[in-house]
């Protein structure tokens, strides 16, 4: 027995395995090409449409409450601190990041470019400037129409006895210097006859005129005023 199992191990006994294999692997070939030719020598047995997967589309309503959702996770509070004062110089800070933007309708609109709010904020203001207001004239020249509206009191001039009794009449100018208070500091003789300048002078002397008011402030006034004697007094 032993000896017998010994001639098999050594290929004396024959078998068909080989055989059975190959006619195996030949018929699998023939099978697989009949299936491959045979679809392409009858192609109207091939399915004419293919039906795509379906794919799901929310609502109109459902995406406007996503959209919205999104929005109002997006939106930060910005608020914003007026400054007590408006600097004159703004520091560029080129290593700040640029200011964030709120997202506008469903895109967003990337970074503001320019200065930092923060920058301006926190900017150290620049110097003080002064602005000094024009000084006004100490002394002004109005007509002796106008400065006539503004007499509040008068003496009526006495004519000189021995200009009257010579017959001398005319008309004196005096030019006057009105102050603040509305009294005349200043009056000289422009022109007129000699024998009625003096009385002219007194006369005047004593008149009393409201302020001068130039942009709310009283002002000296240079003016003149004109005196006239007649005959008839």
């Amino acid at each position: 027995m032993f000896e017998d199992a010994l001639m098999e191990s050594t290929g004396s006994l024959k078998t068909r395995t080989r055989l059975w294999a190959a006619a195996a692997l030949a018929m699998n070939a023939t099978i697989l090409a009949v299936m491959i030719v045979l679809p392409l020598l009858h192609p109207e047995t091939l399915p004419l449409r293919v039906t795509p997967p379906a794919v799901w589309v929310p609502h109109h309503a459902e995406l406007k409450q996503q959209t919205q959702a999104a929005r109002s996770r997006a939106v930060r509070t910005v608020t914003l601190i007026a400054p007590h004062s408006i600097p004159s110089i703004i520091n560029m800070h080129p290593h700040e990041e640029p200011m964030e933007t709120l997202p506008g309708d469903g895109a967003d609109a990337g970074p503001m470019t320019g200065v930092p709010l923060s920058g301006i904020i926190s900017a150290t203001p620049g110097p003080i400037v002064v602005v000094n207001r024009p000084k006004p004239p100490e002394r002004v020249n109005v007509s002796r129409g106008v400065i006539a509206g503004y007499l509040l009191s008068r003496t009526q001039p006495v004519y000189p006895p021995i200009a009257r009794a010579a017959g001398v009449s005319g008309t004196v100018v005096l030019h006057a210097v009105i102050s603040k208070q509305g009294t005349i500091e200043g009056l000289t003789v422009e022109s007129g006859p000699a024998m009625l300048r003096q009385a002219a002078l007194d006369g005047v002397r004593g008149w009393r005129y409201r302020p001068y008011l130039l942009n709310g402030e009283p002002t000296e006034v240079d003016t003149t005023i004109t005196v006239n004697f007649t005959n008839g007094g």
